[in-house]
């Protein structure tokens, strides 16, 4: 049994707790991410609040990996490798740690925050992207990227398969959902006058 657990042999109680905030963290954020696709809540944050963004998650990246660059548990073998190899580890574990703290704000944070206690909003979206249709791993095949009429905010959208076929790109669509400092939802789309 002890073959399925996420700890290593003599792990001390800040690596345990360590792993089970950090398997717990990417757990909140893939469910948060799962329940706002499933309901329908397209987010896209604010542009100007996006280099806000980008420094709060560099510094949670930062204090999330550093745990990792000082590990020196005795079955940890990456010290004792090439600078090289060192570094491209590194490399790769801080990339991972600043995409799991840019997707808890947008898939968890940002939309829970703005749906909760943001102000309800509507307006005019402009298509500026149709998807292929074809299979797609970012989600769902029949997609559009919207931009807000008035300003640069923008967020991508999927649509039914229908709805999809007879959007073409200029096209502009009515939509409704929330707004909030840190961004906007779309919960619904549709053409003005339908």
């Amino acid at each position: 049994m002890s073959g399925l657990s996420p700890f290593r042999p003599n792990a001390s109680r800040k690596e345990k707790a360590y792993t089970v905030g950090t398997l717990s963290w990417i757990a909140a954020t893939c469910l948060g991410g799962i329940y706002h696709y499933f309901k329908g809540i397209y987010f896209g944050p604010e542009p100007e609040i996006i280099p806000f963004i980008l420094g709060l998650a560099l510094l949670c990246a930062f204090f999330h990996w550093l745990p990792l660059y000082r590990d020196r548990h005795p079955s940890n073998n990456i010290p004792s490798r090439s600078l090289l190899v060192r570094t491209g580890v590194h490399a790769a574990l801080f990339v991972a740690s600043f995409s799991l703290a840019l997707g808890t704000f947008r898939w968890l944070l940002g939309p829970s925050l703005t749906t909760s206690f943001g102000t309800s909003m509507s307006g005019q979206f402009v298509v500026t992207e149709k998807s292929s249709g074809r299979a797609d791993r970012r989600g769902c095949n029949h997609f559009v990227q919207l931009r807000d009429k008035d300003s640069r905010w923008n967020t991508k959208v999927c649509l039914s398969e229908q709805f999809w076929e007879t959007t073409r790109v200029g096209e502009i669509f009515h939509g409704t959902g929330h707004r909030s400092i840190v961004g906007r939802t779309l919960e619904e789309v549709h053409r003005p006058g339908s």
